[in-house]
This record gives C-alpha cells, sequence and structure tokens, in this order.
C-alpha cells in the first residue's frame, strides 16, 4: 500500500481523509441583551435562548484525492461546515475526524489590510491559517494563477474590486 503526504499525515491511499457522521450543528440565539448572563445565573434550569438549527444528521467521507463542493441558499450551513471542517468551530451532536489540515480560505472577512499589497496580503493570509515560509512560496504562485491577480498584485489592496477582493 502507498502513502501519500497530506499536510505532513502519512495516509494510506485507501484510507478517507475526512469523515463526517451524524454532524448536526445548533446556534443559541439569545434576543435581548443580558439573556446568556441568566441563563448562566440559572445553572441550567431555565432557557433564555431560540434554538438556530445550521446543520442537522450530515454525513460523508472524502477520500485522499477527492474534492469537496459545498453549494446551497445563503443560510443553510455551508460556511458552519466548512468551520467544522477547518477545526474554527465544534458541532453540537455527532463525529468528525479530518486527517490533515483544512482551511477556510475563502472567508473574506479577516486576514486582509487595504493599506497592504495583494502579494502582502496573500503572505499575511496564508500566516494567518498556519502557513510557514516555505508552504507560502510554494503555495503562491498557484493563488496568484488562481486569482487572475498577477498584473496588479503590488497595488494596494483597497483599490481593489469587490470581486478581486474575494
Amino acid at each position: 500500500m502507498t502513502a501519500v503526504e497530506l499536510s505532513g499525515v502519512d495516509v494510506p491511499l485507501d484510507e478517507k481523509t475526512i469523515q463526517v457522521k451524524n454532524l448536526t450543528k445548533d446556534y443559541h440565539i439569545y434576543s435581548r441583551r443580558g439573556q446568556k448572563f441568566k441563563e448562566v445565573l440559572s445553572l441550567g434550569k431555565r432557557n433564555f435562548h431560540d434554538t438556530k438549527r445550521a446543520l442537522y444528521d450530515l454525513s460523508f467521507d472524502v477520500a485522499e484525492g477527492e474534492c469537496l463542493g459545498v453549494i446551497g441558499d445563503n443560510g443553510s450551513g455551508k460556511s458552519t461546515l466548512l468551520k467544522i471542517l477547518a477545526g474554527t468551530t465544534y458541532p453540537t451532536a455527532g463525529d468528525v475526524d479530518v486527517r490533515g489540515r483544512v482551511s477556510y480560505i475563502l472567508d473574506p472577512s479577516t486576514g486582509f489590510n487595504g493599506d497592504l499589497s495583494g502579494r502582502e496580503n496573500i503572505v499575511a493570509k496564508c500566516s494567518l491559517l498556519g502557513m510557514n515560509p516555505s508552504e507560502i512560496r510554494e503555495l503562491y504562485p498557484r493563488i496568484l494563477e488562481f486569482s487572475g491577480l498577477e498584473e496588479r498584485i503590488e497595488h494596494p489592496f483597497k483599490t481593489y474590486s469587490a470581486g478581486m477582493q474575494v
């Protein structure tokens, strides 16, 4: 059996790199200030929140070499699923096993500075995602090609259109 390198983890080719079983994610929504505090003070005897279910009983496997595409309407749980896979939030119920590293790189709200160039922002964003300088150097040409920003990469990020920023 041959193994491949997946972000520093040896994974046999016949193993799943992502396994999700019965994944559910609920969010507690508090409609007024102080309700969460009241809930804590009640020691779990009273609920002062509504529950928003983002994901319910989701199961799937992704094998080494496969790609995962996530599509759906606004509010359907796409971002929540990706954040759980990346380890930045946790499920309410179910099991998630990720071998290697999953990065949630298309969240435009974090890691960009309007005064820095596109190149500088790429380096900063990759650093925030935990990449070391050699990983960034290796990945940079692919990011540049994918972004289509070759001619504008040294311009300040704040001069990019909204579509270019994503």
